[in-house]
């Protein structure tokens, strides 16, 4: 570690001798000040000088008239009119598609009825006893479709619980 030099010239300088009289100066300062626990301040304020400050800073800082503010429910109802002028405009000349089941695919269906059904009880809800008689299911397998679909969807641990 390097010493400290001490005669390089920092800038500051102090009397002689200051410091060691320094607390015998403030202690003298202190006691002849006899008025430090008297509630007087030095400061007086004139009478009613804060009833009427308000206005007189209000005055001198000189406000101007309230501003004219355009309404933001005036502008938002103007585009809200725009826009139902557009989808009406949209909606007229649009081609018209007649939508039936016959254009519809199967997996349109099977997605809209998975995704809206999400239990089968309500699904079983929407359905009659007559609907769910074996005339309305004409169904046929081939032993080959029913064979791939064995092999493929089940397993040994499956056909061996059964």
């Amino acid at each position: 570690m390097k010493p400290l030099e001490s005669n390089i010239p920092t800038g500051f300088s102090a009397p002689k001798d200051y410091f060691k009289s320094l607390d015998k100066s403030l202690l003298d300062a202190a006691k002849s000040h006899q008025n430090l626990n008297s509630k007087e301040t030095g400061f007086e304020v004139p009478q009613e000088y804060f009833k009427n400050l308000d206005t007189r800073i209000l005055e001198t800082c000189g406000v101007d008239k309230p501003k004219q503010t355009i309404s933001i429910w005036r502008g938002l109802t103007y585009m809200g009119a725009v826009a139902a002028s557009v989808v009406l405009l949209i909606s007229l000349f649009a081609p018209k598609q007649t939508v039936n089941f016959d254009s519809l695919e199967t997996a349109s269906i099977e997605s809209y009825i998975t995704q809206e059904f999400d239990e089968t009880t309500e699904f079983a809800a929407l359905l009659t006893d007559e609907d769910l008689t074996y005339d309305n299911f004409d169904i046929q397998f081939e032993d080959s479709n029913l064979q791939d679909y064995l092999l493929q969807n089940t397993t040994l641990e499956h056909l061996i619980e059964d």
